[in-house]
């Protein structure tokens, strides 16, 4: 069994099961390969009676019935989807269908019933994932030089260093995954929907760390290139332990020095009713090294119906979207410019609406407090955008009262398996009362949809139109069917 021009493909897609043709008689006994079943007679949607056709709703009854079939037996209502994945063949399919957009392979429900009853640990319920994503560009640039002038009387040389110029721009994403005790994976896959304005793709990149985490990376950019896009968006779609893939939910890790960065922003009133961003302003990061300039908007909320998702922006973009205000904030609150933390400068970027005069959406300006991710690295707080959306750890500050030592909070499930957040700045992203828009979405989901900015938002590999019955792939086939 082959892919079909009328499949849905992407990396959201579990498993594949038969739609049929009726162009096609691979079986010769003179009836096209179409499916037959029950359903309304055409034109008539008082009459049912059995009729042949193909397409993804024939497709879909028969893995509905599969579903059925597994509960039956006794299989909780997450085992189903493992189950089906588990039984799953790949004859006939890409030599990697999850990267193809074909799920786990051809549907068996023999096989996926067999997991079900003979208690596959594979496919053993309770289990749960969860995903942090950290976008930024990595940047290419010419080698660094040395400047050096000599003082006349004394002789003596002083020298700078020159940074080189950066030519090229990769967008890339740091992903971590852990599991329901917010305990990092140290084996597996991580499956990323990347979509710019050029289109989608699918990113894997295999874990093989004890901290859970591994990176994506999109092609390079020539900085000059006309064509480069100007906002990029990642989305963790699927955690593969090599058996089953998983959909994680959205996770951050909660250090003292993310709780006393949250707590600033609440305190000062420039920001009210801003959101959560990060600006790399490129100079050399004590993390990832040599950065290009760019800015990183992630969903940190509670929303069940979105994937762990963050965007990276080219600075131009939101130059020419947004308007931009620098504000000081007191990183600890003593107002003295001699406090052990200090101030910082954040950037304040407000974008309006959708950029759509023709939106149906209605969709009101979104505020970014933007503070300095390799900055504050270097600053005696100590923090780095890692901390919280990726493996770093934090320093653990002697000051904070919390104590906190990188702890997972899954955001999806609304809580944190290590620590109490009650009291803590964190407490508002579990609550979700911080991390939504006034229209209810988080920031992220909402930029990447509104059109203020365009990301391209398209489904990973689209192929036929939404409505058409196709024939199998084959090079003689030159139409759709209606």
């Amino acid at each position: 069994m082959s892919l079909t021009p009328y499949s849905n493909r992407g990396p959201m897609v579990d498993v594949s099961a038969p739609g049929g043709s009726l162009r096609l008689n691979r079986t010769p006994d003179g009836y096209m390969d179409g499916i037959v079943a029950e359903t309304i007679a055409p034109e008539d949607p008082s009459t049912t009676g059995l009729w042949m056709y193909a397409g993804t709703s024939q497709a879909a009854a028969q893995v509905s019935a599969a579903a059925a079939i597994l509960l039956h037996a006794g299989a909780a209502p997450d085992q189903v989807r493992l189950a089906l994945q588990f039984g799953a063949k790949s004859d006939g399919q890409p030599s990697n269908p999850w990267a193809e957009g074909a799920g786990a392979g051809n549907l068996e429900a023999w096989e996926a019933y067999k997991a079900i009853v003979d208690d596959k640990s594979e496919v053993a319920p309770g289990r749960a994932y969860y995903a942090t994503v950290l976008p930024h560009f990595k940047a290419k640039a010419t080698s660094d030089s040395e400047l050096c002038t000599t003082d006349k009387a004394t002789k003596a040389k002083t020298c700078v260093t020159i940074p080189g110029e950066v030519y090229e721009l990769s967008p890339r994403a740091q992903i971590t995954i852990v599991d329901d005790h917010g305990k990092p994976v140290s084996a597996g896959f991580a499956y990323v929907r990347y979509n710019d304005v050029h289109g989608s793709q699918v990113l894997t990149c295999q874990i093989l760390s004890t901290n859970g985490a591994c990176v994506v990376s999109a092609d390079g950019w020539g900085v000059d290139d006309p064509n480069l896009p100007r906002a990029f968006a990642f989305e963790v779609t699927g955690y593969w332990d090599t058996k089953v893939m998983h959909r994680p939910g959205k996770a951050i890790f909660a250090t003292d020095e993310g709780n006393l960065l949250l707590t600033a922003k609440e305190q000062t009133p420039a920001l009210a009713d801003s959101f959560l961003a990060f600006y790399f302003s490129g100079a050399e990061d004590p993390y990832f090294n040599k950065l290009a300039e760019g800015i990183v908007v992630v969903n940190a909320g509670t929303g069940l119906a979105t994937s762990p998702m963050g965007l990276l922006f080219h600075p131009d973009v939101l130059r020419t979207a947004s308007s931009q205000q620098d504000v000081q904030v007191d990183l600890d609150g003593t107002g003295l410019a001699t406090s052990p933390m200090g101030f910082t400068q954040v950037r304040l970027l407000t974008i309006d609406g959708t950029g759509l005069a023709t939106s149906p959406m209605g969709f009101t300006s979104i505020r970014l407090a933007a503070f300095d991710g390799t900055g504050l690295a270097t600053s005696p707080m100590g923090f780095h955008p890692a901390q919280m959306f990726g493996p770093l750890n934090g320093t653990g500050l002697a000051t904070s009262p919390m104590g906190f030592r990188h702890d997972a909070i899954l955001l999806s499930s609304g809580y944190s398996p290590a620590v109490d957040l009650s009291g803590t700045a964190f407490e508002g992203m579990v609550s979700g009362s911080g991390a939504r828009t006034v229209e209810g979405y988080e920031v992220a989901t909402q930029l990447s949809g509104s059109g203020a900015v365009d990301i391209g938002m398209q489904a990973a590999r689209a192929s036929s139109a939404p409505g058409t019955r196709c024939a199998y792939e084959d090079a003689t086939v030159a139409g759709c069917e209606e």
